[in-house]
């Protein structure tokens, strides 16, 4: 299990939980929280970052919060409006959904460059610090 804690912008602490299995990746694709694509995605991001999925990496966060909060979890809308930019920790938390417990696979080092790659041609801003304990 690959638990950590993001701090939102009201100041509360809340735990994800990035150890899904195969049925809740399917059912985060039908929610429409994942795209049908999105190894391919991941992929082609570390040739174009242009081509970087924002919506399922911001998703991503969102289901690893709902997995470890099933009973008391927020609903998307209301998680999103205290979600913290921070592009570099969420490129992680995907990855790690995404691989499970692989924290050096090939395709997380993808995306760490395909982050790295979109943030250089953000407008220089830098990313919000990473809440991860």
């Amino acid at each position: 299990m690959t638990v950590r804690q993001i701090e939102l912008l009201n100041g509360e602490k809340v735990l994800i939980d990035t150890s899904l299995s195969l049925a809740q990746l399917t059912r985060s694709q039908k929610e429409g929280l994942l795209s049908k694509t999105f190894l391919q995605d991941m992929v082609a991001a570390d040739k174009d970052p242009s081509k970087m999925d924002f919506d399922g990496m911001f998703n991503a966060v969102y289901i690893a919060y709902k997995n470890k909060n099933k009973a008391t979890c927020m609903p998307l809308d209301e998680f999103k409006e205290l979600l913290p930019v921070d592009l570099e920790a969420y490129g992680e938390i995907y990855s790690e959904i995404l691989n499970g417990k692989l924290k050096h696979h090939e395709m997380a080092n993808q995306l760490q460059k395909a982050v790295s790659k979109s943030n250089k041609k953000n407008s220089g801003k830098k990313p919000v610090k990473n809440y991860r304990n």
